[in-house]
């Protein structure tokens, strides 16, 4: 067993042999009764295929420039008003490019190598931040970046409490029209 150190931790390399034999006949048998369910039980009878319908409809809907609202969820599920948004918020993990390569080592093992955004930098994975989009009422667009839970809604909510961001503050003034 070899340990590789990379960017966010270190990275095992195991080679095939390494698997005993408890490891193999466990394998085995749970190859077999995996096999045994399907034969017995089948594919579900999917026919109408709505979750994909839904998620489709999701993805599109997420590419169009709607209005929402924000608000941020602390820990007695009470919602604070942040600001009205632009989309949904998109959340601080999201990365541009993919997040790792595969490299083949000289011993024939296969490593996952994390890739760097085009900032050269690395994004952690599980993150919890969102990047909202808060809208002024002129229409200037702001990022806000929130760490607690976030919740996006295409209508206003009840809310106990407000976070309006200052628009007449000269530090929000420096925002991008969309």
């Amino acid at each position: 067993l070899t340990a590789v150190l990379g960017v966010s931790g270190p990275f095992w390399l195991i080679p095939a042999f390494a698997q005993n034999d408890a490891d193999q006949v466990l394998e085995q048998e749970t190859l077999t009764r995996f096999t045994e369910a399907n034969r017995q039980i089948g594919m579900p009878a999917i026919e109408n295929f709505m979750e994909r319908r839904f998620v489709k409809k999701l993805l599109e809907l997420r590419d169009q420039r709607i209005s929402t609202f924000s608000y941020l969820a602390d820990q007695q599920a009470q919602l604070h008003f942040l600001c009205p948004s632009l989309g949904y918020g998109i959340p601080y993990s999201v990365q541009f490019t993919n997040p790792y390569r595969v490299e083949h080592t000289a011993s024939s093992e296969y490593l996952r190598l994390p890739l760097p955004e085009p900032n050269a930098l690395f994004t952690p994975e599980g993150l919890r931040a969102t990047w909202v989009l808060c809208q002024s009422p002129t229409g200037i667009v702001q990022p806000v970046y929130a760490e607690p839970n976030v919740v996006v809604a295409p209508a206003p909510l009840r809310a106990s409490s407000s976070y309006l961001p200052d628009w007449d503050n000269s530090a929000m003034k420096g925002g991008v029209k969309f």
